[in-house]
């Protein structure tokens, strides 16, 4: 049987990639596929409806509505649909893929997750895989330049999906590292803690550190250090007797007068008045607790 691109009809891009084959499944609640890799083409799977499971990489990945699954040459991969929510999707298997930097027939470096949302560009990403889906119903051998537009039209929209996902993983990256730096806080404010000190500490620059952590928190690192110290010493200055220069120490201030003077800055009132708050409290609850 003559070759689809052998045709004499056939006239089309050797830059551009080219349409090995598409599937469709039908939401079966039965379906699998086992273990096996595509030595001549990389594949796109896009999920139109239900869920399933991707195997692939040493782990169990969950597949959704709205899911772009991209899967290179030779990459070892099985799925599955999930029985209460049999996956309905469309395959394509592709050759001649050429992503700048990345190996012939790659989607993605070998080590990225396969699996990406495709959010606002679903819609866009459905209809051109019809248009494909058509024209190889038809006769593929005249349609083999204008399906090589569609891929480069797809090719850009995948590029954006990869984008955005590059995009929130780095607004997860800035919020998780905007949390170790809090937690870092949390455990160290009492101690005297520089940007520098944080710089080293997280191996990042002195204004990233400081620009990370306003993003995260709204709040700068001096003024969040200054809040920790004042709501712990106005807990122990309720909860205990120590006295109040023990206290300044606990929480940091080794000059009283700088202590007092932060303290009324916060909370417009000095720490023995708090204290006679808290007095006040004791007698209105006699059952409460006092540390020592």
């Amino acid at each position: 049987m003559e070759s689809l691109y052998q045709s004499p009809k056939m006239v089309f891009d050797e830059q551009l990639p080219l349409v090995v084959s598409m599937d469709e499944i039908f939401g079966d609640p039965q379906w699998s596929h086992p273990i096996h890799a595509h030595n001549d083409a990389a594949e796109m799977v896009l999920i139109t409806s239900g869920c399933g499971s991707l195997y692939c990489q040493n782990q169990e990945l969950t597949t959704a509505k709205g899911d772009l699954l991209l899967l290179n040459m030779g990459v070892l991969h099985g799925e599955s649909a999930a029985v209460n929510q049999p996956r309905h999707s469309i395959s394509l298997r592709l050759t001649n893929v050429k992503f700048d930097g990345l190996p012939y027939n790659h989607f993605l470096p070998d080590d990225f997750s396969p699996v990406f949302p495709c959010g606002g560009l679903f819609d866009a990403v459905y209809a051109l895989l019809r248009v494909l889906q058509d024209m190889l119903q038809q006769q593929p051998a005249y349609h083999i330049a204008p399906m090589q537009q569609i891929l480069v039209c797809l090719f850009t929209l995948i590029r954006q999906i990869l984008w955005n996902a590059d995009e929130r993983q780095q607004a997860l990256d800035k919020n998780a590292l905007g949390e170790h730096i809090k937690q870092y806080l949390d455990a160290h404010y009492m101690q005297s803690i520089s940007l520098e000190d944080l710089a080293s500490t997280f191996h990042f620059s002195v204004s990233h550190i400081a620009h990370i952590f306003k993003d995260h928190t709204g709040i700068s690192i001096n003024q969040y250090i200054i809040q920790r110290r004042i709501g712990e010493a106005q807990r122990l200055l309720g909860d205990t007797d120590l006295s109040i220069t023990e206290i300044a120490r606990r929480v940091g201030y080794d000059n009283l007068n700088h202590f007092y003077a932060t303290f009324r800055k916060f909370k417009n009132y000095a720490p023995g008045t708090q204290r006679e708050r808290s007095k006040c409290e004791r007698i209105d609850n006699p059952n409460r607790k006092i540390e020592e």
